[in-house]
């Protein structure tokens, strides 16, 4: 798939052809993902349709679901808080991936009633955030409170 008019194709992990208005959103998207070959991801029409993630990782033997969403800053916060409200009603982890700390401070400060089920990363660091502001390096992914 060409992300511009020139240059080399880029490899983007979904099911689907993204729109030219998706493609910077789904190219950053499987930047992250593809940093955790050992998980199986759902994308598109493969994650749960209730809560409609960015995508879904599956993790360890049990295949416990961890969601994610990756902020590309085109949505203003109300829309962000919507999508908060959603995974209130669920048990899973979701990690938040949004392009620049201002912004994963925003939506951070937002999310303060998930508790330990929300994670934060700024696209492209080799650091997550929980909730409390612990930092776990990505080597030991998923860390405590993410089911394995």
């Amino acid at each position: 798939m060409q992300f511009s008019n020139t240059g080399r194709p880029t490899d983007v992990l979904c099911c689907w052809r993204p729109q030219h208005s998706q493609l910077l959103h789904e190219v950053l998207l499987t930047a992250e993902l593809i940093r955790f070959p050992r998980f199986r991801v759902r994308r598109g029409k493969f994650v749960d349709q209730q809560i409609r993630p960015d995508a879904t990782m599956l993790v360890g033997d049990g295949a416990s679901p961890v969601h994610w969403e990756f902020d590309n800053s085109t949505e203003n916060y109300a829309r962000v808080k919507e999508r908060l409200q959603v995974y209130l009603r669920r048990r899973e982890p979701v990690i938040w991936v949004a392009r620049t700390e201002s912004r994963l401070d925003g939506i951070w400060k937002r999310a303060k009633a998930l508790g330990d089920r929300a994670f934060f990363k700024i696209a492209g660091a080799d650091v997550l955030y929980g909730h409390d502001g612990t930092e776990y390096g990505l080597d030991v992914f998923p860390g405590p409170g993410v089911p394995y």
